[in-house]
């Protein structure tokens, strides 16, 4: 959007909008009254409307702790529509701070924007622009004074000695603040100012016709301006192909302006073409403040010899997989956007990423690809994507492609998507995003479409200058991408569209075949009686297309008609829930089965490239009410063997501690590269924009260790920490990484159906426990259940084995011999084999050995260690609870309220079992067992430990002289 400005004097528009105000009916308090009078005569283009938050985030300063921040958009006040709300108060230090994602296109004389501060507080604001892999550009403090009504505030833009295409957005530092009190800031129109394009005509007397990939081009031009101007304005020679530029240098003016009709020559000499160029024609053009198209024709270049495109793929070896791009290993360290002067000048080839839509993003600001029925807009796409090849031409791209719908698709085909619990397809304001209608995935209509435009991408890319060098695509889709039912985190339940229906029911029909099958596992009569009378009285079912989607009363475990009547259980007893329990196993095989057509789609456009998704992120979920059992992640069994998908992505979670944001595993490993699967670690979506130095560091380690590759934001990435970063990963891409762990934690996804949806179990069970398996002073494995009863998984020294509720018969055989192996010792925690076609103690002794009773009563899931002083749990009163029989011995604590044993240990001529009766093991416990196991302990002072065949990491618990006791002598170098 461009307008052109012009500044009148304060009192005139003050004036204006006072006359308008009262013709109008409207209130003239809260309207502009000054503008800026440098940016007369300018043209403005938008960077961000304030309409709405999108595309504002929060940063946390070093020293400053925030007692409130608050963004919201508001109507109450605004320069044009709605405006954004800045509420905040410091408990320390006296400066906050806002980003604002900009990428410019040129480079613009000014940067503006409007701010009331109503309160009349005497603060200041700042401007800075953030640089990928670089420090940032200050444009200077405004002092706001005691005005209170709008004013415009514009800073001259100087970068002369800058690369434009490094800015990636600008922070507003609100400083001046005094701990304690509370500041309001509105913002709106936030723009850049550039003067008029100036007209000129092109001639060219010498232009480079046929060049070689990877040579340097020359040319010799002239240029005559149209009108007379004091300086010329930043103009670039590029070489490009429908848009897609793949090369560009500055072009030297001469040091007088531009004079109308005056010729003056130039020539160019150095500009450099890529190695990764595609063969075929590409033009030479000049790209500025300059309007040429109409007077110049632009030669056109031959590009020719070009190099074979990279051969990438995965080698996977001694339950190692690793990116290779030929016989050479892939940086394992993807800068996310322009990478640094660490990561640019990285010897090993790195491997960057870039977000991308094959239709509408919903969380990225203006990115919109797929613009009507028939009609694809990649130009946004193909400039990013050069931008990002230019500073390291031979890196690897990995793009991360979020797949949904736009918004005219939803208005014409809304039966096609998402309706909620209660009926609405609208989710509520509250939930993040760009949109608040979502395409059902189970909507034939939708993954024809969406398939039919994810290829269309694909294709365009490989297509393209740059597809040489495109490694593979991220599928993403849902809530923040990680493939989650929309709202899932936000207390929501879908998916209740026609679609959905039809799916469930095409579902249970191959899982039960007959009807009365499925009528006895849902506790109806098999053949019930089929009277008018007993047909409204017991409401059977009597044909396939009456199966419904279980109400969210029902998949909140509620059964009571009055919902304060209490919470009934933590677990799902197959006889009064089974129909939930196949809901939610059936939703999750729905979310793969469409990330497996998609995926397919992928691989058919591009078949030597690779495809992944994020999936698997069941400890992620744990950590929200309803997000676990909503979130469709319980097929992971399925996904690991869908042969389409090459890797998988998962959040590098973290989890407060005493040291600091502590790195914990985020999904089950070890499964992924028994199956030949790649693992990305992501900086996470909806995490802080801008983390620190310590936290980088620490979950780059954990991910290395961990054979991993992980992703790191350009935000924040100072020099010292890239350099250290990118040198710790050039170390980690030719050593060996795979595992030492003698600790194995195996987590079940069907079992997480059997849990009632909610955290009050799940949240310690599966989320919290990590941060002492973690600190426990030795690296673990994570394995899913269903690869350890095929026999994927090798003999360790202890297993810890956090969720296996829902066992066969046949499984609870298979697991037992598989943990039993070489005597090691096996931790059960909570329900471990309890379910089966019921919630029973004697499903549980099959697998443990040991006589586990269930508890009449709710109360607090807790364990009390030793004498009592110290206990470990839930929070909350829970039920079921479950103890172990009398007379067992060896009992190491008591269930908290009761005489009965909550943790034990029993050795058998097959190993040591203990059983725990609460989650969330205490790491001193787990260390104490996995020493008596034979565990090597790394460290044994509470700090964490990631350590492979040639890496070894620590994670302090604090500050000083540490002590870490590797396997072997060996020798110790530095990595960072």
């Amino acid at each position: 959007m461009k307008t052109s400005v012009t500044a009148i004097g304060s009192k005139a528009v003050a004036l204006i909008l006072f006359l308008v105000a009262i013709f109008s009916g409207s209130q003239s308090l809260g309207q502009p009254d000054r503008s800026a009078a440098e940016l007369h005569g300018h043209e403005a283009t938008l960077i961000a409307d304030c309409d709405s938050t999108d595309g504002l985030h929060r940063l946390s300063p070093t020293k400053t702790e925030y007692r409130r921040y608050n963004l919201t958009a508001t109507a109450d006040a605004g320069v044009v529509g709605r405006s954004v709300h800045w509420s905040v108060a410091t408990e320390t230090g006296d400066v906050a701070l806002l980003s604002v994602d900009w990428h410019p296109v040129s480079v613009p004389d000014y940067l503006a924007l409007w701010v009331k501060n109503p309160s009349g507080h005497e603060v200041k604001l700042d401007v800075s622009l953030t640089l990928a892999g670089g420090p940032e550009v200050m444009l200077g403090a405004r002092d706001l004074g005691l005005e209170r009504n709008w004013q415009q505030l514009a800073w001259p833009l100087s970068m002369a000695e800058k690369d434009w295409s490094l800015v990636t957005g600008l922070t507003l530092h609100l400083a001046g603040l005094h701990p304690g009190t509370q500041y309001e800031l509105y913002l709106d129109q936030i723009e850049e100012y550039a003067a008029p394009l100036l007209p000129v005509r092109v001639e060219f007397s010498r232009v480079d016709r046929a060049v070689s990939a990877g040579d340097q081009l020359t040319a010799t031009l002239a240029i005559t301006p149209g009108q007379t101007r004091d300086s010329w304005p930043a103009m670039m020679s590029t070489v490009e192909r429908d848009g897609f530029i793949v090369a560009r240098m500055p072009l030297q003016m001469p040091a007088s302006g531009p004079q109308e009709g005056r010729t003056v020559s130039s020539t160019i000499t150095g500009l450099s073409l890529p190695a990764y160029l595609a063969p075929g024609q590409y033009e030479f053009r000049i790209r500025g403040r300059v309007d040429a198209a109409a007077a110049t024709a632009w030669p056109e270049v031959a590009v020719e010899n070009v190099a074979p495109a990279p051969d990438i793929g995965l080698r996977a070896e001694a339950g190692q997989v690793t990116l290779v791009c030929g016989d050479e290993a892939v940086l394992p360290l993807l800068q996310e956007g322009r990478p640094g002067a660490a990561l640019a000048n990285a010897e090993t080839r790195p491997l960057l990423v870039l977000d991308a839509t094959s239709d509408f993003h919903l969380y990225m600001p203006g990115e919109t690809v797929w613009q009507a029925p028939g009609r694809f807009d990649y130009s946004e796409l193909d400039r990013r994507l050069a931008d990002l090849l230019e500073v390291r031409p031979d890196a690897l791209v990995m793009l991360r492609v979020y797949v949904g719908s736009p918004p005219w698709w939803d208005e014409q085909y809304p039966e096609d998507t998402v309706r909620f619990a209660g009926g609405s397809r609208r989710a509520p304001d509250s939930v993040p995003g760009r949109k608040r209608t979502y395409p059902s995935w189970a909507s034939d209509r939708w993954r024809e479409d969406a398939a039919a435009a994810l290829q269309s991408l694909v294709e365009h890319v490989e297509a393209g200058p740059a597809g040489g060098v495109v490694a593979g695509y991220l599928l993403c889709s849902g809530e923040w991408g990680n493939w989650q039912y929309p709202g899932a985190t936000h207390g929501l339940f879908a998916d209740y569209s026609a679609s959905q229906q039809r799916a469930f029911q095409e579902w249970l029909r191959g899982c039960y075949e007959d009807l009365g099958a499925l009528r006895a596992a849902w506790g109806q009569p098999v053949n019930p009686v089929q009277t008018p009378e007993a047909i409204a009285d017991g409401r059977p079912i009597l044909n396939w297309s009456q199966v419904p989607i279980p109400d969210a009363n029902q998949r909140r475990n509620i059964w009571a008609t009055d919902r304060t009547a209490g919470f009934p259980g933590v677990l799902r007893d197959p006889v009064v829930s089974q129909e939930t329990i196949d809901y939610d196993l059936f939703a999750a095989e729905l979310v793969v089965e469409t990330i497996e057509l998609l995926a397919g789609a992928v691989k058919q456009a591009a078949p030597d490239k690779l495809c992944g998704a994020r999936y698997g992120h069941l400890f992620d979920q744990a950590r929200y009410r309803y997000a676990l059992q909503n979130g469709g992640h319980q097929a992971i069994w399925r996904a690991l063997r869908c042969p389409q998908l090459d890797f998988f992505a998962a959040p590098s979670a973290g989890m407060p501690g005493r040291a600091g944001d502590l790195a914990v595993f985020g999904t089950v490993h070890q499964s992924l590269a028994s199956h030949g699967k790649l693992l990305v670690y992501e900086w996470p979506t909806h995490g802080e924009p801008q983390p620190s130095e310590p936290w980088m560091r620490n979950r780059v380690a954990q991910a290395l260790c961990a054979g991993a590759t992980v992703t790191v934001p350009a935000q924040g990435m100072t020099d010292s920490v890239a350099e250290q970063l990118a040198c710790a990963a050039q170390l980690a891409a030719t050593a060996d990484r795979s595992s030492v762990a003698e600790i194995a934690v195996i987590v079940d996804d069907i079992s997480v159906a059997y849990t009632s949806c909610g955290s009050d179990l799940t949240g310690p069970l599966l989320d919290e426990q990590r941060r002492a398996l973690t600190l426990l002073g030795a690296p673990v494995d994570v394995w899913l259940l269903d690869d350890v009863l095929a026999g994927r998984c090798p003999v360790y020294k202890m297993y810890v084995v956090l969720n296996a509720f829902y066992l066969t018969a046949e499984d609870r055989v298979a697991l037992r011999e598989q943990l039993s192996r070489k005597r090691a010792t096996c931790v059960y925690i909570y329900a471990a084999g309890l379910i089966e076609q019921t919630i029973g103690g004697r499903t549980a002794k099959d697998l443990t050995g040991l006589s586990i009773v269930r508890l009449r009563d709710a109360g607090p899931l807790q364990v009390a260690l030793g004498e009592g002083t110290a206990t470990y749990g839930t929070r909350g009163n829970i039920e079921p609870r479950f103890v172990a029989s009398e007379g067992l011995g060896g009992g190491l604590g008591q269930l908290v309220g009761t005489a009965y044993d909550g943790l034990v240990a029993m050795d058998t001529y097959s190993g040591t079992v203990v059983w725990s009766s609460a989650p969330n093991m205490p790491a001193g416990v787990l260390r104490d067992l996995a020493r008596q196991a034979g565990v090597h302990l790394y460290a044994t002072d509470g700090s964490a430990v990631y350590a492979c065949r040639q890496l070894v990491a620590l994670r302090a618990a604090a500050d000083g002289p540490q002590r870490l006791h590797l396997p072997t002598p060996s020798d110790v170098y530095d990595c960072f």
